[in-house]
């Protein structure tokens, strides 16, 4: 097999890429800012576990982005547990 025939069947399997990772996780109405936090290790591999049980492309970012709009308009609401 030559190596532009081993290119073409190569070329034929790969997917493209759905888009860069800062665009994924970016909203299209706000821009995103990284951060960083410390939580235990535990925490953070129920989070990556519950992202990917959630699929849909989740991912830990967007759950603790939904997460923490949820506490901020339950505590605006005056609901907060």
């Amino acid at each position: 097999m030559s190596n532009d025939e081993l290119m073409a069947r190569i070329s034929s399997r790969v997917q493209p890429t759905a888009k860069p990772v800062a665009e994924a996780f970016r909203r299209p109405s706000e821009p995103g800012k990284r951060t960083t936090i410390y939580m235990p290790v535990s925490t953070l591999t129920g989070l990556k576990h519950a992202a990917v049980e959630e699929g849909d492309g989740a991912n830990v970012s967007r759950l603790l982005t939904r997460l923490a709009e949820e506490y901020l308009a339950a505590r605006k609401d005056g609901t907060r547990t």
